[in-house]
């Protein structure tokens, strides 16, 4: 741009010069410095992690790679479709529980990097930083406050007449969303993938999505949220890839607060209250948790990018995680309910809900600040002062067993053995996916 010749002039007791518009500046501070005749005016720094955000541009184009990173990034455009309630949360009443939100998932694994959280786009690059802080902005949406109050409510109530239809219904679904950790199949580039709920179970469903698919491959895990949008199963705008070794501590993670949310609701129940659901506790977990999702990825993120020394991760037993499931089809004459009662005649089985149980052992001594220490405590450290060694699901017509590495899935195989082996019809294993 070339130069521009203007004037000074006073202003009270002042010097001022007026910029012209194609020279203005964002925002409204600046930082002045002299060095000799030359003055230097330049933007200055967002004073607030929020203020930071709305410097930030939409999710529009592929993320790049983070060199020496083990997540491939996914490709989001969303970002217009929630422009307006975007804008509603720089609102007094928002602003605050926001910040307080960000908080919650970025301040713990920012301090253990030794970085801030306006750093971020430096770190991992500016649209890197957004899919972050877009985790956390669609937490908000779907997020109630302690009265109640909810962002999307709000801003529908009193700005949704604004809003075209198809935003409205993007909105809606958001609101009632939760992140979960999903395994991906059946990709069929720039249309769709099949995406399995590895946290609440049950079957694949298929969600149609075309920039996403580009980054993706078969049996992939991802952090993030499906909504039903019309007729179409979609996926939101933000999603966390994990290793599969992260996958595994973000898993046994979610079974001990899963178990210490059933056990405080058992305790707020009355008789003749209705059965415990099992999808829909899972559900409620999951959305008081989104913050797990972020603190884990990037907990890996920041030893990847900041500290690009492999490193092992290890369970309690010092063994390497490494996921591990084997699976027994049942005989269709066993019988299941004989099954189900030896496997809770085994003492180290512990009932979690109905046909699942935690394979528990001590929890042992453990070196701080060790990789089995990171892998397997605190969070995995049942109230007994247990550590989930893995997991059994008596399925229709197969027996799981799900371990969070090879020699633990011996030693649980030789422990369910005599339980199993009278219905069981044949055992296949694989140690990779269990498929």
């Amino acid at each position: 741009m070339p130069d521009r010749h203007v004037k000074l002039f006073r202003s009270g007791r002042y010097q001022a010069v007026r910029i012209p518009r194609e020279f203005e500046l964002p925002g409204e501070d600046v930082i002045m410095r002299k060095e000799g005749d030359t003055l230097t005016i330049e933007p200055a720094l967002p004073r607030s992690i929020l203020a930071m955000l709305s410097t930030l541009g939409s999710l529009d184009e592929d993320f790049p790679p983070i060199a020496d990173s083990p997540a491939q990034f996914l490709a989001m455009a969303k970002a217009s479709s929630l422009s307006g309630v975007r804008k509603w949360l720089q609102r007094e009443e928002w602003a605050e529980p926001f910040e307080q939100l960000l908080e919650m998932h970025l301040e713990v694994p920012c301090d253990a990097a030794g970085i801030e959280m306006v750093e971020l786009p430096d770190v991992l690059g500016g649209d890197v930083a957004s899919n972050v802080f877009g985790c956390v902005f669609e937490d908000m949406l779907a997020r109630e406050l302690g009265d109640g109050s909810n962002i999307v409510d709000d801003y529908s109530k009193r700005r949704g007449w604004k809003e075209p239809v198809p935003n409205k219904r993007y909105m809606t679904a958001l609101r009632s969303s939760v992140m979960s950790l999903y395994e991906v199949s059946e990709i069929v580039p720039e249309r769709s993938f099949l995406a399995r709920d590895v946290l609440r179970g049950g079957e694949p469903v298929l969600v149609s999505e075309r920039l996403a698919t580009r980054g993706m491959k078969p049996w992939d895990l991802v952090g993030l949220r499906i909504v039903k949008v019309g007729p179409r199963t979609e996926m939101t705008g933000a999603a966390l890839p994990m290793r599969r070794e992260i996958g595994e501590i973000l898993r046994e993670n979610f079974v001990q607060l899963r178990e210490k949310m059933r056990e405080e609701i058992l305790d707020r129940q009355k008789p003749g209250d209705a059965e415990l659901e099992p999808y829909a506790l899972d559900t409620e977990v999951l959305r008081h948790v989104a913050f797990v999702f972020t603190n884990t990825w990037l907990e890996d993120i920041f030893r990847g990018v900041l500290d690009p020394t492999p490193v092992a991760l290890v369970n309690a037993d010092g063994d390497t995680l490494e996921p591990t499931t084997v699976r027994y089809p049942l005989n269709p004459e066993a019988d299941r309910k004989a099954l189900a009662d030896g496997l809770a005649a085994i003492p180290e089985l512990h009932p979690t809900l109905d046909n699942r149980w935690d394979w528990l052992g001590p929890g042992g001594t453990l070196v701080p600040g060790s990789q089995a220490e990171r892998a397997d405590a605190p969070g995995n450290l049942l109230p007994e002062g247990s550590v989930s060694r893995g997991h059994v699901e008596l399925e229709d017509d197969t027996l799981t067993l799900e371990r969070s590495s090879p020699q633990r899935a011996e030693r649980a195989r030789a422990l369910l053995d005599p339980c199993h082996r009278p219905v069981r019809r044949r055992t296949r294993r694989d140690d990779r996916d269990g498929r």
